[in-house]
């Protein structure tokens, strides 16, 4: 089964390699708030690289290049250059964005343990001008975020939210109750029990109504009652929860922080060549693992 068959109704996979499930690059469109039938996909590198451009903005079009590189430096290398050729010889429109796996960073500190990637390669992805994000994007984004992904990957996620700067401004809306308190059994039998006493007092003044005692000013009590409920519920469960997620975000911070992160190959205590991020202590990966995931549950419950 494929994911895109298991939520096809919210979201659209853009693509076009013939096996979806396991290889080639993607990039998913919310189908509630992207024009994603009008979207256009270009292969560049079978498999490796496609350009996106979804509309956006009246007539305009918002290019979104996504990449996933070789690991093979020589390879990388090669794929850039072949990626600025596509671009100088077939006359693309240049990427608002760029993104994906590059196998590659430009400064040592962003690996772990740091170390520089071949300079062939930093030069190669270097001279493809659109770079990550361009000027007008960088303009109207907002929200950069890198965070630990819930998966088994040595990756991380990045995210940006990019704005309509002519979109009109949206509030947050009326309050709702928190998604989060329908799952606690406790407050939801409170409610049915409002809910059983509200029908029994409504059958009461069908026959005996007033100004003071009717249907509406019964459901107008009801209701107050449950929203007077649940947010005092919902101030006393979120600041536990973020708490619990700021000491697991710390945590986090602690074992990445650990020494034995920060040695290459062939610097462990003991003097062996097995990385001390893998083969000498695999349980902190599995810890890492395990507190990440715990994080994402905590802010999908509150909807943090």
């Amino acid at each position: 089964m494929s994911i895109k068959s298991c939520v096809n109704q919210k979201i659209d996979i853009l693509q076009r390699h013939p096996n979806v499930n396991s290889k080639g690059v993607a990039i998913i469109s919310n189908k509630q708030t992207t024009k994603w039938k009008e979207a256009t996909v270009n292969i560049i590198v079978q498999g490796r690289a496609i350009l996106v451009s979804i509309p956006w903005k009246e007539n305009n079009q918002l290019h979104i290049l996504a990449i996933y590189a070789p690991n093979n430096p020589r390879d990388n290398a090669n794929f850039w250059h072949e990626i600025n050729e596509k671009w100088t010889n077939e006359g693309y429109d240049k990427p608002d964005l760029m993104l994906g796996d590059f196998n590659i960073v430009e400064e040592s500190l962003d690996r772990l343990p740091p170390h520089p990637d071949q300079a062939d390669q930093t030069d190669a992805l270097q001279n493809l001008k659109p770079i990550y994000v361009s000027n007008a994007i960088l303009d109207v984004s907002c929200d950069w975020k890198i965070q630990s992904a819930p998966l088994n990957t040595d990756h991380r996620m990045i995210s940006v939210k990019v704005l309509d700067p002519e979109a009109p401004y949206v509030g947050k809306g009326r309050w709702t109750i928190p998604l989060f308190i329908l799952k606690d059994r406790k407050i939801m039998d409170t409610i049915k029990n409002l809910g059983i006493a509200l029908n029994e007092n409504i059958e009461r003044t069908r026959h005996n109504r007033t100004n003071e005692r009717n249907a509406q000013m019964l459901f107008d009590k009801f209701k107050n009652d449950v929203i007077k409920i649940t947010r005092n519920h919902a101030r006393t469960t979120v600041p536990k929860i973020k708490k619990s997620i700021e000491k697991l975000e710390q945590d986090l911070a602690n074992t990445l922080n650990d020494e034995r992160y920060n040695k290459g190959p062939g610097e462990t205590e003991s003097g062996s060549s097995v990385h001390p991020a893998t083969k000498s202590d695999p349980g902190k990966w599995l810890r890492l693992q395990e507190i990440i995931m715990k994080i994402y549950k905590r802010k999908a419950l509150a909807r943090i």
